[in-house]
């Protein structure tokens, strides 16, 4: 902000300005040092001159942090900050190799997903084949085939586990991976 002091007396002034202070903001010019502060107003003494004009900037900031989790992004997000032209080549290397890295955690969790949903499909079915075991006569000829269906889906649920850890271990490495990738930058 830029303040018009002007003086039409014939002697000369000192004088106080008092500029609104916002929570949060720091002055940087004229010097802090030189400035008392409020609650409300920075106060910023000034030296007047016999019919003197004079013009008194006064600059305020604010800091403000940003803090973005790398690792949390989606892929899309890292290739909107590879195409940014005032990134560096490297720069825009790195954020390219990160959405590549987090595109290969996405596949993994897709088919984690898929894994999942197809384990559960098996826990479906053994619980309609156990009401049907317990329906069928016992040692019946449709029981023992019964039988044989749940062993049969038994197998594939221990099979779709072991799937599922083996896709766990491979999603906990790649993440890993991405998060020794993203440790070694330095922008």
């Amino acid at each position: 902000t830029a303040y018009t002091l002007k003086s039409e007396d014939d002697l000369d002034r000192k004088l106080i300005l008092e500029h609104p202070r916002r929570p949060g903001w720091t002055i940087t010019a004229p010097d802090a040092k030189s400035v008392e502060m409020t609650e409300n107003v920075f106060r910023i003494p000034a030296a007047l001159k016999a019919k003197e004009t004079q013009t008194l900037k006064v600059v305020t900031e604010w800091t403000r942090e940003d803090t973005i989790i790398l690792v949390d992004l989606p892929a899309e997000q890292f290739l909107v900050y590879a195409r940014n032209a005032r990134l560096t080549e490297a720069q825009r290397a790195a954020f390219n190799r990160m959405a590549e890295l987090k595109r290969e955690m996405d596949q993994t969790d897709q088919q984690l997903q898929t894994e999942n949903s197809a384990r559960e499909r098996v826990f479906e079915e053994q619980n309609r084949v156990r009401e049907n075991i317990k329906a069928a006569p016992d040692k019946s000829d449709l029981q023992a085939r019964y039988l044989r269906s749940m062993n049969k889906l038994e197998d594939e649920a221990d099979q779709r586990k072991r799937a599922i850890d083996g896709l766990e271990a491979k999603r906990a490495s790649q993440l890993a991976a991405l998060n020794a990738y993203i440790a070694t930058l330095n922008f």
